[in-house]
């Protein structure tokens, strides 16, 4: 209690004295936060603050506690824009992906032409199927054609590139689709992607030659398990 009242004042020491109590004994950590959350004069600011520090230790736990907390506090788009993220990603990283699929709709029903929120729904891509249906690649398309021409952070770029391959595969389009694919696997330098293009069209002599290129370019690497894999099932 007394760590707590100390800390009021100074916000920009919680992180701090968190990472040290918590180094000590983490359920002291959480009795702390939860002692300044429910002492601090603007509550959902002090949960924000709690949250962001346990998303970047990636403590998945605590960041789906305070974001659910956070979502009960306030009202402001803006942070209830954020707690969903934190919760969708904390719920992804748990494995519980309906439970995340859920908080991302409910999201999108309060701010849905936000970007953030539509990049989220790029980043987890439906499964390839030989006809996916029209609505739901028209959403994607509208999705990425809403978020993605601005992005500017690397790991939205990348969200982006795969989801414009995905779309092209869906529309038809696989030319397109490999022109993305085989940019972002340099980039990347992870044959996955552009394999799992080949392999499910049945392109297996492109994939052999990509295979060439990518040991002569990357001879450390040539022995990628997922090009391996890949070569494995479309020669059989």
């Amino acid at each position: 209690d007394a760590q707590a009242q100390a800390l009021l004042s100074a916000p920009s020491r919680w992180p701090e004295a968190l990472s040290i109590t918590e180094a000590r004994d983490p359920a002291a950590a959480v009795a702390l936060g939860v002692a300044l959350a429910e002492r601090a004069e603007d509550r959902p600011r002090a949960e924000a603050l709690l949250l962001r520090h346990y998303r970047m230790r990636r403590d998945w736990t605590m960041t789906e506690r305070w974001a659910r907390l956070l979502l009960l506090q306030t009202t402001s788009p803006e942070t209830r824009r954020d707690a969903s993220l934190s919760l969708i990603e904390a719920l992804r990283q748990q494995r519980r992906l309906a439970e995340a699929d859920a908080t991302l709709h409910a999201a999108l029903s309060e701010r849905p032409t936000d970007p953030k929120l539509l990049i989220e729904t790029l980043r987890a891509l439906p499964p390839h199927t030989p006809s996916p249906t029209t609505e739901r690649v028209a959403q994607l398309r509208a999705a990425y054609q809403s978020a993605c021409p601005h992005t500017t952070s690397t790991h939205d770029q990348i969200t982006c590139a795969r989801a414009r391959a995905w779309i092209a595969e869906a529309r038809g389009e696989l030319d397109v689709a490999q022109d993305v694919l085989i940019s972002l696997t340099w980039r990347l330098k992870d044959p996955g992607d552009l394999a799992d293009l080949y392999e499910r069209h049945g392109q297996c002599a492109q994939l052999q030659r990509f295979a060439r290129r990518w040991a002569e370019r990357l001879p450390d690497r040539k022995d990628a398990p997922k090009l391996k894999a890949a070569l494995a099932r479309c020669t059989r």
